[in-house]
């Protein structure tokens, strides 16, 4: 029996549609939102790996906001999609850049 994939998608119930004007003070509650979500979402990838789950965070959902949070049905703030499965193939880890790349020290 072949595995389906879960797709489940990533909520900011403090939050509404991006299109939206809001508050500096709402503003303000959104992105602390996002921080805590997005480490959330991390540590479900983490344990996704540990457990021999594929994984993909699709974070560009906004090319489709409307037509996903109506096919959801939520007024809650779609903040992304999270697909877990396992994969067909087990692709070579992709290059990664140095560490003096993406790293800065200053003083």
């Amino acid at each position: 029996m072949k595995a389906v994939p879960v797709l489940v998608a990533v909520l900011n119930t403090n939050g509404g549609t991006f299109y939206e004007e809001i508050g500096a003070e709402q503003r303000i509650v959104e992105s602390c939102d996002s921080l805590s979500i997005g480490a959330a979402v991390e540590n479900m990838l983490l344990r996704a790996t540990e457990l021999g789950v594929g994984s993909l965070w699709i974070a560009n959902t906004c090319f489709a906001y409307n037509e996903l949070v109506q096919e959801i049905g939520t007024k809650d703030q779609l903040t992304g999609v999270v697909a877990l499965g396992y994969g067909d193939e087990a692709p070579a880890p992709r290059p990664r850049k140095a560490w003096d790349d993406v790293v800065e020290y200053r003083s």
